[in-house]
């Protein structure tokens, strides 16, 4: 990719559609390069985007997946426009994390994202423990902004990681 290619992606993030968004997200090669103030910024504007969470619902309401019982066929969002983050709704949330759909996994983990709850913390540190970066990728996610000196921690040993897209999540999850 070119320098241009970043530069321009970078400038336009906040144009971006969710697909643009879950596509960057999952793109390696914007993670190749850590060092690279472009590359940084991106990762960090993404996750700025004040509507992500409608966009990561948004993939989730497109997905096959959402039957009739499914945790998110009932209101997900409050009328604030956030997240639901009781005790319900996290638990109902964390099988998702392991779901076959990436958007769907993604989704989960964005809507965990800053979690405190000891639920979702001890299932999101074992899934940091995994051998699959995307398991330890959209671990990462949800603990991205959170609070829980545990949490931190890990997310701080995982800018170590052998991946480089969980190397950046860890970076942006702890700046």
């Amino acid at each position: 990719p070119s320098h241009n290619a970043r530069s321009n992606t970078s400038d336009n993030i906040l144009e971006a559609t969710h697909d643009q968004v879950l596509n960057l997200l999952g793109n390696e090669r914007y993670y190749s390069d850590l060092e690279s103030p472009e590359a940084k910024k991106i990762l960090v504007e993404i996750r700025k985007i004040e509507g992500f969470k409608r966009l990561a619902l948004n993939a989730l309401s497109r997905s096959e997946n959402l039957a009739s019982g499914n945790p998110f066929s009932d209101a997900v969002i409050d009328v604030a426009g956030n997240w639901k983050n009781d005790v319900q709704f996290v638990t109902k949330l964390i099988p998702l994390l392991h779901s076959s759909n990436r958007d769907l996994r993604l989704g989960a983990a964005g809507a965990l994202k800053g979690t405190t709850s000891p639920i979702a913390v001890s299932k999101l540190l074992e899934m940091l423990k995994s051998s699959n970066p995307l398991d330890r990728y959209i671990a990462a996610v949800a603990l991205e902004r959170t609070t829980v000196p545990a949490a931190r921690s890990a997310l701080i040993n995982l800018r170590r990681d052998s991946d480089p897209g969980v190397r950046a999540q860890a970076i942006v999850g702890t700046d």
